[in-house]
């Protein structure tokens, strides 16, 4: 697996990539009945406290001064702080790493229990994902954060909300590159699924 890409092209306006991400209150939707069982309107699934790293959980560190590329599809850092708005709600989702998304990621480490540092390590990101598993009928900024990794892809609407096609693009996702990294589908973003999103470039065997 290639590793994430760093860059140090310069961003573009915040307020700019917010309305790109379609960050606000969800769009409502008619999707047709869950092909699966599965409660509705839930915000994400709150796990059981991991402390053992599967070997196939494998992601770069990210810190301070990183940031997404201006005009690209590829954004780790906005589908980050998406996922640290539930320890720091008012983050601003500008795609850039710095102060106030550093303190976030403190206080992230804090209320987990983890070593403080200021920067997401793979055992930082793992609690992170096993945190924010979602799922079909779940809504919030979680599964936005999923969602833009998954519309790297495929055209698929950035609206919060888990809904059939939200799921349809998960369980693909999981199809064609989960068995690189030992996973199979079942239409539900955990740690794994998420990582293989926050990928630059797939496995060339996926």
């Amino acid at each position: 697996m290639q590793h994430l890409r760093s860059t140090t092209v310069a961003l573009c306006a915040a307020g700019a990539l917010v309305t790109t991400l379609g960050i606000g209150t969800p769009s409502a939707s008619a999707d047709p009945a869950p092909p699966i069982p599965s409660a509705t309107n839930r915000t994400a699934t709150t796990t059981a406290t991991t402390t053992s790293v599967p070997s196939n959980f494998v992601i770069d560190t990210m810190g301070l001064g990183r940031r997404d590329e201006a005009g690209s599809t590829y954004r780790p850092v906005a589908m980050t702080q998406l996922l640290l708005r539930r320890w720091a709600p008012s983050l601003a989702v500008d795609g850039s790493y710095g102060y106030q998304t550093q303190a976030a990621v403190q206080a992230f480490q804090r209320a987990e229990g983890l070593t403080v540092t200021g920067k997401l390590a793979r055992a930082d990101f793992y609690r992170l994902f096993a945190r924010q598993t979602v799922r079909y009928g779940d809504t919030g900024d979680a599964v936005r954060s999923l969602q833009i990794g998954l519309a790297r892809s495929r055209t698929l609407a950035i609206d919060g909300s888990f809904g059939s096609a939200t799921l349809s693009a998960v369980r693909s996702e999981q199809a064609t590159h989960g068995p690189c990294h030992g996973t199979g589908v079942d239409g539900i973003a955990g740690p794994i699924t998420r990582m293989m999103l926050f990928e630059y470039e797939h496995d060339s065997a996926c």
